[in-house]
């Protein structure tokens, strides 16, 4: 069986042996080779580099939400790090992997929702099946792919809802770590978790590169309720800000 950009994939397989019972925890192995070698790429930038700085930040005991589980590989290293992790995924296929994780980490609480600045419902642009990680909200000017959408790719609606919602209606006392990877919603995310945000100061890890004005307009919105908020941009696999309160 050929695989496409061989010499990457055996290189990071290498690299993630440094980390074996987490990678062989982390992968779906009952899906298609496709989905594994995703899932081997996702491992390489989320957990060899900790592209989220996950060790830096989450301990035993930790709660976590994190917006774009995919197919779980945050979820699994957040939850061998000792935390609860809320795992929010919209794309009905990846949820279905994520939800298996369960299987492996109890603490892994799979969430098939959106996050976003309101609750109810929204159209979710689905990434397909050879871009399994880049479905996005129809009212975002983002596409994230850079080209036209395949033949097989679909709209359809999806639950959403705030972390403010969510953290009250689940009466969750404390949010330690926030991860946020959603394909340009990652403003509206922030703002309908303000709530949360000004009450547990949070980490919040997100991206800060799906539109040009994130690197400005993210901050701004953590300072509008916590002006002590730094964000540290961080460009280990992708420019990340890192969040926190000293």
């Amino acid at each position: 069986m050929r695989i496409k950009n061989a010499p990457l994939y055996v290189k990071t397989v290498v690299r993630d042996l440094r980390h074996p019972l987490l990678f062989l925890r982390s992968m779906p192995w009952d899906e298609s080779l496709k989905k594994i070698t995703e899932s081997a790429s996702l491992f390489g930038d989320i957990s060899v580099l900790d592209q989220y700085c996950a060790r830096e930040f989450i301990k035993k005991g930790d709660v976590v939400i994190e917006g774009g589980a995919n197919m779980g590989v945050f979820s699994c290293l957040a939850a061998s790090l000792g935390a609860t992790v809320y795992a929010f995924e919209p794309y009905k296929k990846a949820f279905f992997i994520l939800s298996k994780k369960n299987q492996r980490f109890s603490s892994i609480i799979p969430v098939h929702s959106a996050l976003g600045d309101r609750n109810g419902t929204a159209m979710l642009k689905e990434g397909g099946e050879r871009h399994f990680g880049c479905s996005t909200m129809t009212d975002t000017s983002l596409n994230p792919l850079g080209f036209s959408w395949e033949p097989e790719c679909q709209v359809s609606e999806v639950p959403i809802t705030t972390v403010d919602d969510f953290v009250n209606k689940n009466g969750i006392r404390k949010v330690d770590f926030v991860k946020l990877d959603i394909e340009g919603y990652e403003a509206q995310t922030l703002r309908g978790a303000l709530k949360t945000i000004k009450r547990d100061r949070p980490v919040i890890a997100m991206s800060a590169y799906h539109h040009p004005e994130d690197k400005k307009v993210l901050p701004e919105i953590l300072h509008s309720v916590v002006p002590d908020y730094v964000c540290r941009l961080e460009k280990r696999a992708e420019d990340d800000f890192i969040c926190y309160v000293p």
